[in-house]
């Protein structure tokens, strides 16, 4: 093994022992004590990851500190706030969709008009659920060594949820781009094309909210249970899972404006872009302050 001097790094890796397979992660070294700070030896290394352990004695070896040249939590936060972004730009900026009582002609003239709108909204919201996958793997690598109690089930039950959130969105996004295109509408019914809208529909605000719960249920219960983050994300973790799995039942009810419907709104998708804001902006400032 290695040890000695590393190229480019001058008198300040004396003692130190590189780690077999260490160059994959994109590490910067330090010294375990200030004889590397004082020679400038902090500096990134040409493959990215660089380990090192500092030889006190036969008995004894310390780990130096180590630095990531590209924080994955950090990534991943910003994934969250990108896909929050893009959630809000979306429901601002594109025509809302028809509610389920419309005619089956009104739905078929809706597409007509609005394709431009149906095009942007899907390649948006399969932007935003590629982004939830990143955030989500970001938050269970936080949320496992802080689950250790329960054998990590709840962050991987966050985990799973966060894919099953993503699959059954992007099946009703199929159905929605489906509906998007100038073929079927033209080859299609009417009645088949408010068949595959409400197909869209029912799996977006029945299915969908579920997978999000989970994954927002899972993650709450380790905050609360650990502190690794804020309690207060936890309890609205758990209010938000709570209100999104009850408004699941709006599309049976035909009322999108009633008590099933206002409820399910509430948590999906404002209640959830809420608590994943607050979950992503904490990661970031957690990364910055175990970096200082």
């Amino acid at each position: 093994m290695p040890s000695g001097r590393l190229p480019g790094v001058s008198g300040a890796t004396d003692g130190f022992r590189v780690v077999p397979g260490a160059r994959r992660y994109g590490l910067q070294a330090r010294g375990a004590d200030n004889r590397g700070a004082e020679a400038g030896a902090e500096a990134p290394f040409e493959t990215g990851f660089l380990l090192f352990h500092r030889l006190r004695s036969p008995d004894q070896r310390r780990k130096v500190k180590v630095r990531m040249t590209v924080s994955w939590k950090k990534v991943a936060g910003w994934a969250g706030i990108a896909y929050v972004a893009i959630f809000l730009a979306l429901f601002v900026g594109t025509e809302q969709p028809l509610s389920l009582s419309e005619s089956a002609a009104d739905f078929r003239q809706w597409f007509v008009d609005n394709e431009t709108s149906v095009a942007v909204v899907t390649f948006g919201l399969s932007l935003a659920f590629a982004l939830v996958v990143v955030f989500a793997s970001g938050l269970r690598s936080l949320l496992g060594p802080a689950d250790e109690d329960n054998e990590g089930v709840w962050s991987r039950v966050s985990f799973v949820g966060a894919v099953v959130m993503v699959a059954m969105g992007g099946v009703a996004l199929s159905f929605w781009a489906v509906l998007g295109l100038e073929d079927t509408l033209a080859a299609a019914s009417d009645e088949t094309v408010k068949t595959l809208a409400h197909f869209d529909t029912v799996i977006f605000s029945a299915i969908v909210p579920w997978g999000m719960a989970l994954f927002v249920l899972g993650a709450s219960v380790v905050i609360l249970q650990s502190g690794v983050m804020s309690k207060w994300l936890g309890w609205l973790g758990l209010f938000v899972a709570f209100v999104a799995v009850i408004g699941t039942l709006w599309p049976f009810s035909g009322d999108a404006e009633g008590f099933f419907g206002i409820i399910g709104l509430i948590g999906f998708p404002p209640g959830f872009l809420i608590w994943s804001l607050w979950a992503a902006i904490s990661m970031i400032r957690m990364d910055g302050a175990a970096g200082r």
